[in-house]
């Protein structure tokens, strides 16, 4: 018997990937209204698709095979899960040895966040050690403060970084990416106050 359209439907939508959405502004800011758990599983899910998105380019036939691609990264698949992803990726030379690390300590918070029965949040001592311990001694001394907050916004920011580094081999520390985009930013809006400025003084 097959599901009614409106719970295919959900599926359908649930399972679309950051890398794969052309919706990628809204689901950023989406993570400023999540809970930390919300925010840490979403930012956490980001590296995974990217993960998978990498292997896939390793393996030509799945850009047209999407039976064969859905029995290697679907549901009981044989590479479905985010450790065997991280394992192949590895393997592969995707990713360094230092990546799977960190990726793996990453996979580990995002499992805590989805499947802890007890509140777990930025105020909770061993949640906070482990970011803590993600981020690692260099993004920590160079932080003014480790309160929640900040601590919370370069978690996330150091998902996106290795999210990053998975797609093009490329690394940075966290905060040297969160500099780079907050420059970003004030250059748009400043092109964007030039670009006003002509059509005001008519």
């Amino acid at each position: 018997m097959s599901d009614p359209a409106y719970l295919r439907k959900l599926k359908q939508y649930a399972r679309t990937q950051f890398g794969n959405s052309d919706m990628a502004e809204e689901i950023v800011k989406s993570l400023t209204s999540e809970s930390d758990r919300g925010a840490f599983i979403l930012a956490a899910t980001s590296i995974e698709d990217t993960l998978e998105f990498a292997l896939a380019k390793k393996m030509p036939v799945l850009a047209t095979d999407n039976a064969a691609r859905n029995e290697l990264f679907g549901g009981q698949g044989t590479i479905s899960a985010y450790s065997d992803k991280t394992l192949l990726a590895y393997a592969l030379g995707i990713i360094d040895g230092r990546a799977r690390k960190d990726i793996d300590l990453v996979r580990h918070i995002r499992n805590a966040c989805a499947h802890s029965r007890l509140p777990l949040t930025m105020n909770t001592e061993a949640l906070v050690e482990a970011v803590k311990a993600a981020l690692g001694e260099q993004t920590l001394s160079a932080l003014a403060n480790h309160e929640p907050a900040t601590l919370r916004i370069m978690f996330i920011v150091h998902c996106a970084e290795l999210a990053s580094y998975v797609a093009t081999g490329r690394r940075r520390l966290p905060l040297e990416a969160f500099r780079d985009e907050l420059r970003q930013q004030w250059e748009d809006e400043a092109k964007a106050a030039a670009e006003r400025e002509p059509s005001q003084n008519k």
